[in-house]
């Protein structure tokens, strides 16, 4: 779950600096900053994954956040460029 809040966080922090014009990432950039703790959360949920029934629930929490953020960018790519304009 640390590396899931790591990566929105990321993500949400890039947004709020492109909006106050701090910085004017791009969607691709965003995704690559967004997309590495996600990966490496979602393959340390899979690790993680024991036969019991309270491990699927506590590991499936945090795959689920972290696939969430890994599908951000295929799910929402058109409004990531309209928000992001042109760069």
């Amino acid at each position: 779950m640390i590396l899931a809040t790591v990566g929105w966080s990321l993500l949400w922090l890039s947004l709020l600096a492109h909006k106050l014009g701090w910085w004017h990432p791009t969607a691709l950039a965003l995704h690559w900053l967004a997309s590495v703790p996600a990966a490496l959360g979602a393959l340390y949920a899979l690790v993680t994954v024991r036969a019991r029934r309270t491990w699927l629930l506590v590991a499936g929490v945090a795959l689920f956040a972290n696939v969430s953020l890994l599908l951000v960018p295929v799910l929402f790519a058109d409004e990531l460029r309209l928000v992001l304009g042109p760069h």
